[in-house]
């Protein structure tokens, strides 16, 4: 009896210690994440910081309420778009005319240029499965940041699309990681539980891009989860 007695409390407390070295090793991570974040963000002008300081004060409560690496995933994946949208918008800046009377109506243009693009990508990419006989409906445009990860779904009588659009450029130094694929798995996932009546079709989970941004860890993860997840490239200028 004392056996059982002890091997069960040498259970229970490699167990604890798991646990306490997962919550370690994640908040470490969200740390690291944040202070690349908050980095970037302080090297914009004072006037320009807030709408990124939002996002990310945003998306890192969403962690803080619920330490996850679903969350975490999502922390990593803002702060990677926040730094891309930083970096686009320092080349487009550096090319702006002074002393120009439209100077502050360009500056707003192009506060929303990338968006914008994202949202072209994502019309053109639904248009592309209507082709093929899907009806679609426009997640990230109709709700916003509140799009669980999901641009569109497309669906037919027999299966379902979930669907990340991403329109990078091709020489972006910014590519798509297996994190990223994993991050969109884990949200399709929660997608399908929170709507559980896709059940009874096929779903399949599709991340397309305007040009090949895959890395390699992104590449082996689908080659070796065919099952869960495809990639599709469809060329937009």
């Amino acid at each position: 009896m004392n056996f059982y007695i002890s091997l069960f409390i040498s259970f229970v407390v490699g167990m604890w210690v798991m646990l306490f070295l997962l919550e370690y090793f994640l908040h470490k991570r969200y740390k690291q994440v944040l202070k690349e974040g908050y980095e970037k963000i302080n090297s914009l002008p004072p006037n320009e910081r807030q709408i990124y300081l939002n996002r990310l004060n945003q998306i890192s409560s969403l962690y803080i309420s619920e330490k996850n690496l679903n969350n975490l995933y999502r922390v990593e994946k803002e702060v990677e778009n926040i730094i891309y949208e930083i970096d686009n918008k320092k080349e487009e800046i550096n090319l702006e005319v002074t002393n120009n009377p439209l100077d502050k109506l360009n500056k707003e243009l192009m506060k929303y240029k990338n968006e914008e693009k994202g949202r072209n990508f994502e019309i053109f990419v639904g248009k592309y499965f209507e082709n093929l006989g899907y009806k679609i409906y426009y997640n990230g445009i109709i709700n916003g940041r509140r799009d669980e990860g999901i641009d569109l779904i497309a669906y037919n009588k027999d299966e379902v699309l979930l669907i990340q659009c991403k329109n990078w450029k091709e020489n972006s130094k910014y590519k798509i990681t297996d994190k990223n694929l994993k991050e969109f798995i884990g949200n399709c996932y929660t997608f399908i539980k929170n709507n559980p009546k896709i059940m009874n079709k096929k779903i399949k989970r599709l991340y397309i891009t305007s040009c090949d941004v895959f890395s390699d860890s992104a590449n082996y993860f689908i080659e070796k989860n065919k099952e869960l997840i495809e990639k599709k490239i469809l060329k937009f200028d």
